[in-house]
């Protein structure tokens, strides 16, 4: 279907950062370039609206959105609780294979990390924390985070960088007391590590923004 096309494909533009915070996207230049009627555009930034992504206004068009460092700490506020749950959830239903898959995941973002491979580092990250949401079996839950991290990736893959130094060596060593908790069944614990990890995550994003952004 056109609309998933034009949603998919301008979605990873605005995360991927192609399109930057504040740009414009107008409807006609969209039209032209996925040679549509503007209705399945409409549609499409819609639904990038309902996501967070962008923003419609009125006599002006759809713009990509500017994260404020409040923003920030908000949207934090929610994935340090929907990691928290997820991982609390796992506990009982998670598989083995999943776990295996998880520890597959960490020796990768260890690599990534030894590397300074920054973008494969974010793509394994998004994975490892993919795998414990859809492990809940919960479509609530899953369909959450999904709208969650839509908006996370719109900073997060700034966030692992070399432009948030520490950030990256964090994340590789905080994911193995996830994974022990989650191969022990132990869903409190399962859930404080998460909570922390991303705690942490919002910690180093903070501090860059509160000495380099000005809102």
């Amino acid at each position: 279907m056109l609309k998933e096309i034009i949603v998919r494909e301008l979605r990873n533009a605005i995360v991927t950062g192609k399109y930057k915070p504040g740009e414009h996207l107008p409807e006609v230049a969209l039209s032209k370039q996925y040679h549509s009627s503007r209705t399945p555009i409409r549609e499409s930034l819609r639904q990038l609206e309902e996501e967070g992504l962008i923003d419609i206004v009125p006599h002006t068009g759809a713009k990509v959105v500017k994260l404020s460092k409040m923003d920030v700490s908000n949207i934090y506020d929610m994935i340090i609780t929907i990691e928290g749950a997820a991982s609390r959830f796992a506990c009982p239903l998670i598989t083995a294979e999943q776990i295996t898959r998880l520890e597959e995941y960490q020796f990768m973002i260890e690599r990534a990390a030894d590397q300074k491979n920054y973008d494969l580092a974010f793509e394994i990250n998004h994975q490892f924390h993919r795998l414990i949401a859809n492990s809940t079996r919960n479509p609530y839950l899953i369909q959450t985070w999904q709208n969650l991290h839509h908006m996370v990736n719109l900073f997060g893959r700034f966030t692992l960088s070399d432009m948030v130094p520490g950030q990256l060596e964090a994340t590789a060593v905080e994911h193995p007391p996830i994974i022990d908790a989650l191969r022990k069944r132990n869903p409190a614990v399962a859930e404080f590590v998460a909570r922390e990890h991303m705690e942490t995550g919002r910690k180093f994003m903070l501090e860059y923004l509160e000495k380099y952004y000005v809102d």
